[in-house]
């Protein structure tokens, strides 16, 4: 459908002229690129940042006049594909929903129109046409859920009065000859490849019944010798027969600003290159002619729109979840990771999760502290996580530890090691956990001497030091000194590091924590 903004009307001979609006196209990969750049790069940083779109105007009739964003879109110097515009814009994203909803849209909207205004009345819109092609897009990222929130905008300036359409638009092949139309797809092709792009916005167009020539919008006081007769040519997305895509807007302020005085009508060619069957064909192309209102040099910048109404036809942000096609528990991770980050960006910028994930975190006791201290360490990041503890649960452990439950006790109770195994996958799939059910030997508790006992303590101490070689860090977490004594001799040996936690009850009934490391 066509815009109903200012210049709407009707299409037939002396009304304003309409435009097709963009229609935003962010496909899944810029949001995954998006997600990169927030974890790794902008962080807590929202300030703006340049990206890259393209449009496209091969499309079938029908479909909408779109602007695409995809994973190539933060490399501005990154090759456009074949035969699309690229268009360069501004990224906003916020750190917050509540800063995606109450930011400014007006006041960047008019910085934006300001900027494109500036850029005409100094004449560099002549030399770069770009410029008139520019867009905002807002964002805020929820990667906790992959729920994205976007506001696309491209800014248009307005006329004070319409533009009137002076001769209906007409397909190109009852304006021009078969002739005419091959040399015209041949000359587009010679500009792009002398411009070294895939598209060329805008254009000058110069023809006769044997002569037909093109030229950037830069050579206009050479190319241009009767302004009785002027031609510009637009790249032009849009499919449909009567109307004109968006971009021709802008470009139609600028020949107001540069030529009104010495131009009154102009005809507006907008070029439409699109494959049919096999081959590709330019006849879908439309010419009409335009009246140019007159804008005074020292004028200021006019209303401008631009900010694209959302599904249901209001104007309003857009969101897109993609938490919907992925699995939950790379979702999971994903969240974790976010969280990990925002912690070490707002309170340990120097902590190196990279290490933290990988570090192997020996527990030995799975008991109230071992429980706390197993939580914690997930907490901050560590996914790989070994239970030692021969201990069953009882029913009193639940109302302590925090990785069991009542149903945990029944039967004699579950093994501790095995069951906050069990308790932490539940918690964050992405955990490696493992739990060994053995007892540890400790001085002043005699070891029963039959061949069965002895074999198995030797079996212990030879797991035991096995998983302390295989650990980073070891946590003695047990209840007694004496239970911590080998643990302590053998992580020495081997120079790990050991952390050292007890709890302490005092007669009040009141606890405290004692923690050490060696």
């Amino acid at each position: 459908m066509a815009s109903s903004s200012s210049e709407a009307g009707s299409s037939s001979v002396d009304t304003n002229l309409q435009f097709a609006p963009f229609c935003s196209a962010l496909e899944a990969g810029f949001w995954h690129q998006l997600t990169q750049k927030k974890l790794n790069d902008y962080r807590l940083d929202e300030s703006p940042r340049c990206i890259k779109g393209y449009y496209y105007n091969g499309d079938p009739i029908s479909l909408p006049t779109r602007l695409t964003l995809e994973f190539s879109a933060f490399d501005v110097d990154g090759k456009t594909p074949a035969r699309c515009c690229p268009a360069v814009g501004t990224l906003y994203n916020t750190n917050t929903l509540d800063a995606f909803k109450t930011t400014d849209k007006k006041g960047l909207l008019e910085k934006e129109a300001q900027e494109i205004w500036d850029a005409i009345q100094s004449g560099a819109a002549m030399k770069d046409p770009s410029v008139l092609c520019k867009f905002i897009l807002l964002t805020f990222a929820d990667l906790k859920k992959y729920h994205f929130y976007y506001w696309f905008c491209f800014p248009a300036l307005c006329f004070p009065q319409g533009i009137k359409v002076l001769r209906q638009p007409s397909l190109l092949p009852d304006v021009l000859s078969a002739k005419q139309i091959e040399a015209l797809q041949g000359a587009y092709d010679g500009l792009c490849s002398v411009s070294g792009t895939t598209a060329v916005p805008y254009f000058l167009v110069k023809y006769t019944d044997d002569d037909l020539q093109l030229a950037p919008l830069a050579q206009w006081e050479t190319f241009i010798t009767d302004y009785k007769k002027v031609t510009v040519g637009v790249y032009d997305p849009c499919t449909l027969p009567q109307h004109p895509g968006w971009p021709l807007r802008n470009l139609l302020i600028l020949l107001s600003y540069q030529w009104a005085s010495k131009v009154d009508t102009v005809e507006v060619l907008c070029f439409r290159d699109r494959t049919l069957q096999g081959s590709r064909s330019i006849q879908h192309s439309i010419i009409f002619h335009v009246k140019l209102p007159e804008l005074p040099p020292n004028s200021a910048c006019s209303k401008s729109v631009g900010w694209e109404k959302n599904a249901k036809g209001a104007m309003g942000p857009r969101m897109v979840n993609l938490s919907e096609c992925m699995d939950p528990k790379r979702l999971a991770e994903s969240s974790v990771d976010l969280n990990l980050k925002l912690m070490r960006w707002r309170l340990v910028p120097s902590l190196d999760l990279d290490k933290v994930v990988s570090t192997k975190c020996l527990l030995l006791g799975a008991g109230t502290l071992g429980c706390n201290v197993a939580r914690t360490l997930m907490g901050w990041g560590v996914r790989h996580i070994t239970f030692v503890d021969n201990a069953k649960i009882s029913y009193s452990n639940p109302v302590r530890q925090p990785l069991y439950e009542f149903e945990d006790c029944l039967g004699g109770g579950k093994s501790k090691a095995m069951a906050a195994v069990e308790r932490l996958t539940k918690i964050f799939p992405g955990v490696n956990a493992q739990g060994y059910n053995m007892s540890i030997p400790m001085p002043g508790h005699p070891v029963d001497f039959s061949a069965a006992t002895l074999a198995q303590a030797q079996k212990d101490v030879e797991q035991l030091e096995t998983l302390i070689s295989e650990h980073d860090v070891i946590f003695l977490l047990m209840d007694t000194r004496e239970s911590r004594w080998l643990p302590t001799v053998v992580g020495a040996s081997k120079r790990k590091v050991l952390y050292t936690s007890v709890v302490v009850v005092l007669e009040s009934g009141h606890f405290f924590t004692y923690s050490g490391s060696s």
